[in-house]
């Protein structure tokens, strides 16, 4: 075999190769912003709107990390003044792996400066979103948001792609009673439920000529099972609840 037969066969065979590594390379663009970083070095956001973890899903969380390693990157930008990397999303992630003992994590950097104003919109876009939030804490969220983007709750639900009726509800839920707000959190009674209930109007005092409103049993669902109260004339709709969450107590209790 000549030189030129040897060469054309060495050649024939390279961009053979790299004709069929050329697909892998088509529209992909290299990402220069993942890092793996010290997790002494890196903060919570002390703004961050989210304030509530739940103590029994970080240690799920957290096992899953030391089975599995890290799936997803956190979101962090640098801030010159700690000499930190600060979450802007990911605290979750990031508690977890301080549970589960971890010493580094995997990051994704918020290049260039980026305002308080533009962090709290990131933060907040990403809490209204999660699916595991709790109603008051979307409400929370969708309120900021609204006051950040001056829009009003069809403008979010809009931009958001969420139904509009999501946001009111959730919004709603935020101007029941510190009592129920409570039995909504720790999942006593339903936030749809509580809103539904708290929107009714008690029944009218009976006038001259008519008959007294009649007793009525309102059925309230919770995870024990569901509760029925009756409901008097004239009493408030808070009341109901409130003697809802008391039978729930009493159930719990025997």
């Amino acid at each position: 075999m000549t030189k030129a037969d040897t060469l054309a066969r060495l050649l024939g065979t390279r961009v053979a190769a790299d004709a069929a590594h050329a697909g892998q390379t088509v529209g992909v663009q290299p990402v220069t912003t993942a890092k793996v970083v010290d997790i002494a070095r890196i903060v919570p956001d002390p703004d961050q709107p989210r304030k509530v973890f739940d103590d029994d899903d970080l240690a799920l969380l957290a096992g899953s990390l030391k089975d599995h390693g890290q799936q997803v990157a956190v979101q962090v930008r640098w801030d010159a003044g700690r000499d930190r990397w600060v979450l802007v999303d990911g605290e979750r992630r990031y508690r977890a792996a301080l549970r589960a003992g971890l010493t580094t994590l995997k990051v994704d950097t918020v290049s260039g400066d980026i305002s308080p104003d533009r962090v709290l919109e990131l933060q907040l876009v990403e809490n209204a979103l999660r699916a595991d939030l709790t109603p008051l804490e979307s409400g929370a969220a969708y309120q900021q948001l609204m006051a950040v983007w001056n829009c009003n709750q069809q403008q979010l639900a809009t931009r958001l792609h969420i139904s509009q009726s999501k946001v009111s509800r959730a919004i709603s839920a935020l101007t029941l009673p510190v009592e129920v707000q409570q039995a909504v959190e720790a999942g006593k009674v339903g936030a749809t439920t509580a809103v539904k209930q708290a929107r009714r109007k008690p029944p009218a005092a009976a006038g001259r000529g008519r008959r007294p409103a009649r007793t009525k049993a309102v059925r309230i669902p919770t995870d024990a099972g569901t509760v029925v109260v009756t409901a008097k004339p004239g009493r408030s709709v808070v009341d109901v609840l409130m003697a809802a969450l008391d039978a729930e107590r009493k159930r719990g209790a025997a």
